[in-house]
C-alpha cells in the first residue's frame, strides 16, 4: 500500500509540473528525476504482469512465492482448502508434454472426489459420468468464459486394455479429460518396475483437503512408512510428509466394470485389475490441452 501510494504522488507531481506554470529549470530537473523512476516503475509493473508460470518445491500447506520461470502453470481456480468462505485457490497444473504447439497439463494435486460411473455397469471412457462431470461440472466451475476459451478441444484415442484386452471404447472430443495408462508409459519414467506396475515418484500425488472432505482415500507418508516401503523404489525422501491418494485415469481395468488409476504410492500399470467404477475413494487430476504460450 505504500508503494502504491507513492507511485500515485509521483505521477501527480508530473502531471502538475506540466500543467501549471511552466517547466523551468528547477522544476525541469524534478520533472527528468521523477520520469526516471516512474519509468521504473512501469517496467516493474509490466514484469509482473507478464508472469506465467510459478516454481513450488513445497508441499501442499507451504506455497512459494510465485516466479517467472518454473514448473507449474496457474490456470484457474477451484476450491482446495476447504474454507469454501476464502473462495476457490489457483489451480496448478503441472507440463506433462510440448508437442505440435499446445501443451498437455495435469493439475498438481487431486481436485475432487468423483466416481468413475455412478452406475455399477459395463462403460467405457465414452459413456461413464466422470467425462461428462469433467466437461461439464467441473469445466464451468473452474474457469472463467476468456480461460474456457483457451482450452483446446482435442480427439482422444481411447486403447483397449493391453493385458486383459478390455474395450477401451471409441475415439472421444474433450476439453478436460484424465490421462491413459499409455499417456503415463509416453510421457514419465518409472524409478521402479515390478514386473506388472511401474513405480513413479513423479505420480506420487497429494490431496487437497477440499478432496479430503469430499471422501478420497489420503495416507500420510511417515519416515518409517519411507524407510520400509518407498526408500525400496527407488524413492527420495522428499515423499515423507506427503497425504497422497488414488486418482482415476481413463484406461479400463480387467473388464468394463473396472477402471484403472494411479496409486498413492505412484504406481501404474497396464496389468491392473482396476477399481470398481463406483468407487467413491478415488479422486480426480484433470487434464487439459492449451496452446503454447509465447515466450
Amino acid at each position: 500500500m505504500k508503494n502504491s501510494k507513492r507511485h500515485i504522488a509521483i505521477i501527480m507531481t508530473i502531471s502538475f509540473l506540466i500543467t501549471s506554470c511552466g517547466i523551468n529549470n528547477e522544476s525541469e530537473s524534478v520533472y527528468e528525476e521523477a520520469e526516471v523512476e516512474l519509468s521504473s516503475i512501469v517496467e516493474d509493473m509490466e514484469e509482473i504482469t507478464t508472469l506465467e508460470t510459478v516454481t513450488v518445491e513445497t508441499s501442499l500447506d507451504e506455497q512459494s512465492e510465485p516466479a517467472q520461470d518454473g514448473d507449474y502453470i496457474i490456470f484457474g481456480h477451484y476450491e482446495q482448502d476447504g474454507d469454501e468462505s476464502n473462495g476457490p485457490e489457483p489451480i496448478e497444473w503441472e507440463v506433462v508434454s510440448e508437442e505440435e504447439g499446445r501443451i498437455l497439463l495435469i493439475s498438481r494435486f487431486i481436485l475432487d472426489c468423483q466416481p468413475y460411473n455412478t452406475e455399477d455397469a459395463e462403460v467405457t471412457w465414452e459413456s461413464c459420468s466422470l467425462r461428462e462431470w469433467l466437461n461439464n461440472d467441473f469445466y464451468n466451475a473452474a474457469f472463467d468464459e476468456s480461460e474456457q476459451n483457451q482450452i483446446l478441444t482435442v480427439i482422444l484415442s481411447n486403447p483397449d486394455n493391453a493385458e486383459f484386452e478390455t474395450e477401451g471404447g471409441n475415439d472421444t472430443e474433450d476439453k478436460v479429460f484424465c490421462l491413459s495408462v499409455e499417456e503415463i508409459f509416453d510421457n514419465y519414467e518409472y524409478d521402479f518396475w515390478d514386473g506388472e506396475y511401474g513405480y513413479f515418484q513423479e505420480l506420487v500425488t497429494e490431496v487437497t483437503q477440499y478432496a479430503i472432505d469430499q471422501g478420497v482415500f489420503n495416507k500420510l507418508i511417515t519416515s518409517e512408512y519411507y524407510t520400509d516401503y518407498w526408500e525400496s523404489l527407488g524413492y527420495t525422501e522428499d515423499t515423507v510428509g506427503l497425504n497422497c491418494g488414488f486418482w482415476w485415469l481413463r484406461s479400463p481395468g480387467d473388464n468394463n466394470e473396472y477402471a484403472a488409476y494411479g496409486g498413492y504410492d505412484g504406481s501404474v500399470g497396464w496389468g491392473l485389475f482396476g477399481s470398481a467404477l463406483v468407487s467413491e475413494a478415488y479422486g480426480v487430476r484433470p487434464a487439459i490441452y492449451l496452446n503454447v504460450p509465447e515466450r
